[in-house]
């Protein structure tokens, strides 16, 4: 899911927290497919390590979705 106002964060968790109930209401496979990138990222099972405490903020720009951990937001 990607904003729309921003610049192009990919799989934000601030958009996919509030559309969650929309989600699971309509169609649980939906929200397990916007959540699954982001709980693989977080795990390091991806070629980006995340090596940060908090949880992350979005998987990087629209269309290449590879931000490294450095450059997430401190939410």
């Amino acid at each position: 899911m990607k904003e729309q106002s921003s610049d192009g964060d990919v799989s934000t968790v601030d958009v996919i927290s509030p559309a969650a109930p929309f989600f699971l209401t309509l169609g649980p496979e939906y929200l397990r497919r916007l959540i699954l990138p982001l709980l693989a990222y977080s795990n390091n099972e991806t070629y980006v390590r995340y090596k940060l405490p908090w949880t992350p903020h979005h998987l990087g720009d629209w269309p290449v979705c590879s931000i490294l951990s450095q450059e997430q937001e401190q939410m």
